[in-house]
């Protein structure tokens, strides 16, 4: 007798008779739930679970038991047509579409073993306080397992996951390979259906744009194609049919370049690594789909790097220094942290100390991931993701793709990307002539307040703004106004950026800017900063822009915010205990 439990007094157990015969057997048993507690994905709903139970007697005892936590939820990929051209490309979860916002998971540690699930929930913890929602588990990395997907399950991360097969060629003809392939994802697959955070199983990583465009086919057209379009599809159709399965990543439908932006997923490397290397303004103009992989270098906190460069060698391009480096200069041939240095903020990263680089370093990181992040997410449904490379590190490196180092210390991008990754935003973007500002909302649910936008001098002296009530719709990105930007010489590029500020209650609850011109070319003030204490902690007020407010450049504290902006006139709150003393400002990113 064969019977399944679900941990729900008004379900009856399931069962039937069933022979067992000699080998393996597969038996379907189904039971149904009316108006079930549905599982969500944050920040949508609350994570509801169910035990299953499945017990296999054998004249009236007990032969075997299994027992699993699961959920109940569906999972679409829509695929719609597109108004100006190709496809969409969005997640639906219980038929509600979620913008998925994250970072790629690489392997916690060199040493696999060594990863407890005491590091897995402190790194996923810190993923969902940077208010992500989706961790892609990258194919050059290893299959996750039941520890960090019920951490994932518990906390609503959804995870998009590889294949472990990436930037390389592989034997799709070889008849043994494939047979070890095929009871690998067959026993992946099967073991790790249960877990309803597991949102979509992806053949590789960038094997299909390496056949197109690296040489991967040469001598042979797409050695591996039936192995990731027949194959891994039939396996996972058969063994775990609730979730959909993507080709490659990225990949193209319809038979264009696989990292084509108007279809499938994207990954969007013309900034950092591609044709406009030191140019993360471009991410302005990026209409993909779905990125789900593209990054910025930015250095460790001196904390970590004390922590494993050996005396002596604590400083810019030692050997220890260059060994632990994850730059990935055979691009170009040349080493992009000086580049960006030299080109953003006109600094020689030889002629800096470890503080200075790896703070210049990690401020830049976090402008090219606002940049990301804010592109991507005012374009919500048309773009449908905002995932970038990479979240976490697999050992200590100076210069890196991470917002989280190795020893779980948080880099000066953290904060900044958290922000950026608020359910509640709203995004400032100018061309032609004119400053429009998107207003951008996550949750399920209305959202209405106060918006000030428009162009404020670096200076302060002057403001060109708006302010008026607004709604934000559940789950969208709506336009809420546009003005004109002033063609005087007050609001040029090197003179003003663009800003947004929510007000709810009488207070600013968000804010956001954008900046037109290279860092250097600002006139950048000494800032004169006033630290006050509130109801609810202190306010920082200033009366002309500041830059890249830090309290802990060194990354030795766990604070509630860091690397914030204040905007002339605008008070920023930050929570603080009463009977602390009042922060101290380690120093900003202007440049005076």
């Amino acid at each position: 007798m064969l019977t399944l439990h679900i941990d729900d007094e008004t379900l009856p157990p399931g069962s039937r008779e069933v022979e067992i015969t000699p080998g393996a057997s597969t038996i379907e048993l189904s039971a149904t739930i009316a108006n079930p507690r549905l599982w969500w994905p944050r920040p949508h709903g609350q994570q509801a679970f169910y035990t299953l139970r499945v017990e296999l007697n054998v004249a009236d005892e007990e032969a075997d038991c299994r027992e699993v936590r699961t959920a109940v939820r569906s999972i679409e990929l829509l695929r719609p047509a597109h108004p100006e051209g190709g496809e969409y490309f969005t997640l639906a979860v219980n038929g509600t579409r979620v913008f998925c916002k994250g970072g790629n998971w690489v392997p916690a540690d060199m040493i696999y073993a060594d990863v407890t699930p005491e590091r897995y929930r402190a790194l996923i913890q810190a993923a969902a306080d940077e208010n992500m929602n989706t961790l892609r588990i990258w194919g050059g990395g290893l299959y996750m397992d039941h520890a960090f997907l019920d951490i994932c399950d518990e906390l609503g991360m959804l995870v998009w996951h590889d294949c472990i097969f990436a930037r390389s060629k592989y034997p799709g003809g070889d008849p043994a390979f494939l047979k070890e392939v095929r009871r690998e994802v067959r026993y992946v697959a099967r073991e790790l259906s249960v877990h309803p955070s597991l949102a979509v199983w992806c053949g590789n990583n960038e094997l299909e744009w390496g056949a197109w465009e690296w040489g991967y086919d040469r001598g042979c057209a797409h050695p591996d194609y039936a192995l990731f379009h027949l194959e891994l599809p039939r396996i996972f159709s058969a063994e775990d049919p609730s979730r959909p399965y993507w080709p490659s990543s990225p990949y193209s439908p319809d038979d264009t370049t696989p990292n084509a932006t108007h279809i499938g997923d994207q990954h969007p490397w013309h900034v950092s690594i591609g044709v406009n290397r030191e140019e993360f303004y471009a991410y302005r103009g990026d209409d993909s789909r779905f990125p789900n992989e593209g990054g910025a270098l930015g250095c460790s906190v001196p904390a970590t790097l004390r922590q494993f460069l050996p005396e002596g060698e604590q400083h810019y391009l030692s050997r220890s220094w260059e060994y632990h480096d994850n730059e990935i200069a055979w691009c170009a041939n040349s080493l992009m942290g000086e580049e960006w240095l030299q080109i953003w903020l006109q600094l020689d990263a030889n002629q800096l100390s470890l503080e200075d680089y790896a703070f210049y370093s990690g401020t830049l990181q976090a402008e090219a991931l606002l940049e990301y992040i804010n592109n991507f997410r005012r374009r919500m449904w048309s773009t449908s993701s905002a995932i970038f490379w990479m979240y976490n590190d697999s050992w200590p490196v100076t210069l890196g793709w991470t917002t989280i180092d190795y020893y779980l210390r948080r880099k000066l991008a953290y904060h900044v990307v958290r922000r950026a990754f608020d359910p509640i935003q709203a995004v400032p973007v100018a061309s032609d002539g004119k400053l429009r500002i998107y207003g951008v909302n996550d949750t399920l649910a209305g959202w209405e307040g106060i918006l000030q936008a428009g162009m404020v001098r670096y200076d302060g002296a002057d403001t060109h703004e708006v302010r008026l009530p607004i709604t934000l719709a559940p789950n969208s990105a709506t336009l809420l106004t546009e003005l004109a930007i002033p063609k005087d010489a007050r609001y040029a590029p090197d003179q003003a950026l663009a800003f947004s500020v929510l007000w709810q209650n009488g207070q600013p609850v968000r804010q956001n800017r954008a900046m037109f011109c290279r860092h250097h070319e600002v006139t950048w003030a000494k800032p004169e900063v006033h630290i006050q204490r509130t109801p609810q902690g202190v306010a920082f007020v200033s009366n002309q822009y500041v830059w890249g407010v830090c309290l802990d450049p060194n990354g030795e504290q766990d604070l509630p915010d860091d690397m914030f902006d204040l905007l002339p006139g605008v008070p920023y709150h930050l929570p603080w205990p009463a009977d602390a003393e009042l922060p101290v400002i380690a120093r900003c990113a202007n440049l005076a």
